[in-house]
């Protein structure tokens, strides 16, 4: 109950962000980044202009996977001349797609584990 309370007041204190652009905010589904995002968390995401970007962070991306177009929340690992590679800390290998300007969401700020 705690959980949820915290996540209700923090996306209620958030909403003019939200409605600006400039925050979002979205539950994963998968385990991909355990430990850090566990599926069912809320992810918090701030839209960091993609020059600010660094390796190490957690970034939400709009990509194709798995035959289907998503929102795909992995850590950035390497710094292409078009972009970014990424991947899920528990996956063994990189993601197929590069995030781009065009492709990039928003980095994460804050995480809300489930109950």
């Amino acid at each position: 109950m705690g959980h949820r309370c915290i996540a209700l007041a923090l996306l209620l204190f958030s909403a003019p962000l939200f409605a600006s652009g400039e925050w979002m905010s979205h539950a994963r589904y998968t385990d991909s980044m355990l430990p850090v995002i566990r599926g069912g968390d809320l992810c918090i995401w701030n839209v960091t202009p993609f020059g600010q970007l660094h390796k190490g962070d957690i970034v939400a991306t709009f990509a194709h996977f798995n035959g289907q177009w998503g929102l795909v929340s992995h850590r950035l690992y390497k710094r292409t001349r078009n972009g970014w590679m990424t991947k899920g800390d528990a996956n063994r290998w990189p993601d197929s797609w590069i995030t781009t300007p065009q492709n990039y969401r928003g980095r994460l700020v804050e995480v809300v584990h489930k109950p």
